[in-house]
C-alpha cells in the first residue's frame, strides 16, 4: 500500500477515534436530558384519574336531534363559505378576534431572528415580537404530554397539528342575521335555558364560533373560556381563567354559561374512516360519555364547568392525510369554490396569499357552529356585567389573582410560601399553577405519558444533537418520530 494511502487511513482512524468521545458525550447529554424531563414530569404531574373539584362535578349535558332544520343549516353552511373566502385562521390565532390587557403573566421572551419560538410551549404573540404561552396552554400541554384521552403515542409535531382547528370567533352577533335568527328560535332558546341554573334564566348571548376540523384533527380535553365578575378573556389569559375556575378560590365570582354546538356537515358518522367521526366526549358526571356528531344535531353544556373533548376525526377513505401545521407560522383554511366547483378548500401557510399545503373538499371537513351565552337572573344583571366583567371597581388585577393562586399553592403544599411562588420564573410559575389546579382526564394506558414527545422536549433543553439521539432510540416505538 502506498505510504500516502496508509497515512490517509491512519488519519481517518485517528479522527474516528477522536470523534468517539464527542459521540458518547452527546449520548450522555441526551440521556441525562431525557431523564431530567421525565423526572420533572413525574414530579409535577403524577399519573391520576380525573378528580374534579366538587363545584365542577355532576353537571348537565343535553342532546337534541335535528336542532337545526335543513333551511337554517343551509344558510349557516353558506355563511361558513362566505367567511371562509376571507380565510379561517387556526385556533392559536384567536387574539385576531379580540384583545386582552395581559396576554402573558411575565413569561414572554423575544422571538428568534426568523420569527419563531424554540420553546415547544411558547408561540409568537399577535404582533410577532414576543414568544408567550398560548392562551390555552393548559389544554395543549396536557395533550402533548399525555396523548389525550386515547393515549396517542406520537411526536410533538403530530400532536400540535391535530389540535389546531380553524374557524372564526364572532362577538358582534347582530352582524349576522342568519345566526341571530337561530339564537332567537324558541326550540334553541329552550335547550340553552335547560343548562342555566333555575334562578338564572336570562340568556346573555356573547359569542358564536364557526369551527372546522381537518381529517386527522381532534379536540383536546378542556374547559371553555371562563368568565368571572371582575375577570374575563379581555383582561387575563384564558389558561389562567381556567386555573381560577378549577382552584375554587373564585367561585363566588363565577358566571354560569351555556354552550350549544350544532353540526353543519352533511355526512353521517358511519361514512367516516373507522367510525372515527370526532364524537363529542364529556365528563359531566366524572365518567366519559360519547355522542356521535350527526348532521344538525345539537348539544348543550356549560362548557366552562363541564370538561369535554372529541374523539379523533379521520374523514372519509378519500380524505388526504393531516399535514404538519407549525405553531410558529400562520395557517388558514380558505374557501376557494368557483362556479361549477363550489366544493374547494385550501390549507395555506404564511403571510399574504401564502402557499398551499393541502387541498380539501367540503365533505372532508367536520364543521359546526358554537353558541355561547351567559346565564343571569335578569336583563339588569346582564347589563351590570356589561360583557366585560362588571363595574371597574369590581375588577380583579393580575397581581391579585396570582397572589391568591400562590396562596392556594401554599395551602395545598405545592409551594413553601407565597413569596417563593411569586419569585419563580414566570413560565415555571404558570406551569405550577396549571399542574396544581387544572384537572383533565388521563389516558387509561399503562404508561400515561406520551414518551414520543420527548425528542422535542429534550431538544428544547439540550439542543438538536440530543434530540436526534433520543429520537433514534424511540423510533421503534414511535414510527413517526423524525
Amino acid at each position: 500500500m502506498p505510504p500516502t494511502t496508509r497515512g490517509a487511513l491512519r488519519a481517518k482512524d485517528m479522527k474516528r477515534d477522536s470523534d468517539l468521545p464527542h459521540h458518547r458525550r452527546a449520548c450522555a447529554i441526551a440521556a441525562a436530558s431525557a431523564l431530567a424531563v421525565l423526572a420533572s414530569l413525574l414530579a409535577s404531574r403524577p399519573p391520576r384519574t380525573l378528580e374534579l373539584p366538587p363545584h365542577l362535578r355532576n353537571t348537565t349535558a343535553r342532546f337534541e336531534a335535528d336542532l337545526l332544520d335543513e333551511p337554517t343549516a343551509a344558510r349557516l353552511r353558506a355563511l361558513l363559505k362566505r367567511l371562509g373566502r376571507e380565510g379561517l385562521p387556526s385556533n392559536t390565532q384567536d387574539l385576531k378576534f379580540y384583545t386582552t390587557v395581559h396576554e402573558h403573566i411575565g413569561e414572554a421572551q423575544p422571538v428568534a431572528a426568523d420569527g419563531s419560538c424554540a420553546d415547544p410551549f411558547l408561540l409568537p404573540n399577535q404582533e410577532g415580537t414576543l414568544c408567550i404561552l398560548p392562551g390555552r396552554i393548559d389544554i395543549g400541554r396536557h395533550y402533548i404530554l399525555t396523548g389525550g384521552p386515547a393515549g396517542l403515542r406520537e411526536p410533538y409535531e403530530s400532536l400540535i397539528s391535530r389540535v389546531q382547528s380553524f374557524g372564526r370567533y364572532v362577538f358582534s352577533l347582530d352582524e349576522y342575521p342568519e345566526v341571530a335568527a337561530l339564537f332567537d328560535a324558541p326550540r334553541f332558546v329552550e335547550l340553552a335555558r335547560s343548562i342555566c341554573p333555575a334562578h338564572k334564566q336570562h340568556l346573555d348571548p356573547f359569542q358564536f364560533n364557526l369551527i372546522v376540523q381537518l381529517p386527522g384533527q381532534t379536540v383536546a380535553a378542556h374547559l371553555d373560556g371562563v368568565y368571572f365578575w371582575g375577570a374575563t378573556r379581555f383582561q387575563l389569559p384564558q389558561w389562567l381563567l381556567a386555573a381560577m375556575a378549577f382552584s375554587g378560590r373564585f367561585a363566588d365570582r363565577f358566571v354560569d354559561q351555556v354552550q350549544v354546538v350544532a353540526y353543519l356537515h352533511e355526512w353521517g358518522p358511519a361514512t367516516r374512516r373507522g367510525g372515527k367521526a370526532g364524537q363529542f366526549l364529556h365528563w359531566a358526571t366524572g365518567a366519559a360519555v360519547a355522542e356521535s356528531p350527526f348532521p344538525r344535531l345539537g348539544s348543550a353544556v356549560d362548557g366552562s364547568k363541564t370538561v369535554h373533548a372529541a374523539v379523533e376525526y379521520l374523514g372519509s377513505d378519500a380524505s388526504p392525510p393531516l399535514p404538519f401545521i407549525d405553531k410558529s407560522v400562520a395557517h388558514r383554511l380558505v374557501y376557494e369554490g368557483a362556479p361549477g366547483d363550489d366544493d374547494a378548500w385550501a390549507l395555506r401557510r404564511g403571510d399574504g396569499e401564502g402557499e398551499v399545503v393541502q387541498r380539501y373538499a367540503t365533505d372532508d371537513l367536520r364543521s359546526s357552529i358554537v353558541y355561547r351565552a351567559r346565564c343571569f337572573a335578569d336583563a339588569a344583571e346582564a347589563a351590570r356585567f356589561g360583557g366585560n366583567g362588571g363595574p371597574e371597581a369590581q375588577m380583579l388585577t393580575l397581581d391579585g389573582v396570582l397572589a391568591t393562586l400562590a396562596d392556594e399553592l401554599v395551602r395545598r403544599g405545592k409551594a413553601r410560601s407565597v413569596e417563593a411562588a411569586l419569585a419563580m420564573p414566570r413560565k415555571d410559575f404558570a406551569f405550577a399553577i396549571i399542574d396544581a389546579f387544572v384537572a383533565y382526564p388521563w389516558p387509561s394506558t399503562l404508561v400515561p405519558w406520551n414518551y414520543c414527545a420527548l425528542p422535542r422536549l429534550v431538544g428544547a433543553k439540550a439542543g438538536a444533537a440530543a434530540a436526534a439521539v433520543v429520537g433514534a432510540v424511540l423510533r421503534p416505538l414511535c414510527a413517526s418520530v423524525a
